[in-house]
């Protein structure tokens, strides 16, 4: 009892947090958080939905079009690695407002845009907030959720981009009829900035960042407004395995941290480099193996909606089994179905069969929801894994290697089926490796999500 009372580390936040059930502050902090990276996918996909009516209405070719679209995926590679640096100087919290608020002015801005060189430059800017926000996002919850919830957590957020997309694209639905596209950017700015100014009154700020900087008071007031009970402002109480000398100093690149700057890049860029494969070609490789456009459509659908969904589950497995299993386990199940799918499609035998057409678009769907595993398994080593003093940096590090691996995926895939006339083969083969390497990178990292023990009764 009395060593347990000495222990300060016993009435620090993130102990009083393992040992309390979730409450309403911090369910409330991680509702903020999720609908800022919501915001924050609808705003940097609200571009590609409007394309079609910006097109037209600049006068303007695809071709010339295509640039823009590329100024913010470009933006985003470099926000996510910047924007987790100054996250671990300036504080979470505060690098994640001032990127909302700057992503949300660009999104104004861009509804006035009259020029493709305006809309490139405005675009690449709002990419670099768009970078910015996801790192500290996810590294500000993680400081306000117990361990057991940051698996869910990863994985909730591993889907927000996605769902913002699918939100845009039905607020489009009603405001361009309305207003046309300029609506359409000028309404989404204006809500990222009223959502915004909320965050700025009711989110917490980061715990690790108030220590560094001596504020352990505010600290104590943050544990009694979030969690509803007091704490030790200045206990150092971070997982056992994470002390004493082997303990980062809050540095990324450091000697106990050499496995996870290894393996999380590959595993990042490895699976970000399938998911923008399919993401990107699916229906052009289905129409170059014989479906019909209709059907093509179908099977970009199937993927799209169980890479949304099927993350929700990786995190109860994660949970239950551990992110290294579950990665692994994903990524060979993943590997399967890809030579089925091309064991089908290179054959032919899908052509005219309606049972093998129906079952290689389940298979497509089968692909995503499997990718939507990996991808938040991922997440979830990224949370956990890093230290609080560098976790925002080592977010945007991983963040950073997954928009380049996106970047070689698309420019790869469009080459290798320009080169193999109607073969899709040379573009799963290169998917096959991509998983390859993800395994590689799960048994490479060594600051997994620990599998959840047994309870053992006692004998």
């Amino acid at each position: 009892m009395s060593n347990n009372a000495n222990d300060p580390s016993r009435n620090g936040i993130a102990a009083t947090m393992d040992r309390s059930p979730i409450g309403y502050g911090q369910w409330l902090t991680a509702g903020l958080i999720i609908l800022a990276l919501t915001l924050d996918g609808l705003d940097l996909q609200l571009l590609g939905i409007v394309a079609p009516f910006l097109i037209a209405d600049l006068n303007i070719t695809r071709e010339v079009f295509a640039p823009a679209l590329a100024a913010a995926v470009l933006g985003l590679a470099i926000g996510s690695s910047i924007g987790g640096w100054f996250g671990d100087r300036f504080g979470s919290k505060r690098i994640l407002l001032v990127s909302m608020a700057f992503f949300g002015l660009m999104t104004i801005l861009s509804s006035f845009i009259t020029t493709i060189g305006m809309l490139m430059a405005v675009r690449f800017v709002s990419g670099l907030a768009f970078g910015a926000a996801t790192p500290n996002g996810l590294a500000l919850g993680s400081e306000w959720l117990p361990r057991r919830a940051h698996p869910i957590f990863s994985a909730i957020a591993s889907i927000c981009t996605p769902l913002g997309g699918l939100i845009g694209a039905g607020l489009t639905l009603f405001l361009i009829p309305v207003g046309g596209w300029r609506m359409c950017f000028l309404v989404c700015g204006v809500l990222t900035l009223i959502a915004t100014l909320v965050m700025s009154w009711r989110l917490p700020d980061s715990p690790a960042h108030l220590r560094r900087h001596g504020r352990l008071e505010q600290i104590r007031h943050l544990g009694r407004k979030v969690l509803g009970t007091d704490i030790d402002a200045g206990a150092d109480d971070r997982p056992a395995e994470a002390s004493g000398a082997d303990r980062p100093r809050g540095r990324l690149f450091t000697a106990p941290l050499a496995r996870m700057n290894v393996g999380t890049p590959i595993g990042f860029f490895s699976i970000a480099f399938v998911t923008y494969t399919f993401l990107s070609w699916t229906p052009v490789m289905l129409t170059m193996s014989g479906f019909t456009m209709a059907e093509a459509i179908r099977g970009s659908i199937s993927y799209n909606m169980l890479a949304l969904f099927a993350p929700l589950c990786g995190g109860l497995l994660i949970s239950r089994f551990g992110s290294r299993a579950v990665l692994i386990g994903a990524a060979g199940a993943t590997m399967l179905i890809l030579v089925a799918l091309a064991t089908l499609l290179e054959s032919g035998r899908h052509i005219g069969s309606t049972p093998l057409t129906w079952a290689v678009l389940a298979g497509f769907g089968m692909l995503g929801g499997l990718a939507g595993i990996v991808t938040a398994a991922i997440y979830s080593v990224l949370t956990n894994g890093w230290p609080v003093e560098c976790r925002a940096s080592g977010m945007g590090f991983g963040f950073m290697m997954g928009r380049i691996g996106g970047f070689t995926a698309i420019l790869t895939s469009g080459k290798l089926l320009g080169l193999s006339d109607h073969s899709v083969l040379p573009v799963f083969l290169t998917a096959l490796v991509a998983l390859l390497f993800v395994i590689i990178a799960a048994l490479v990292v060594d600051r997994h999500v620990p599998a959840r023990q047994r309870a053992v009764a006692a004998p």
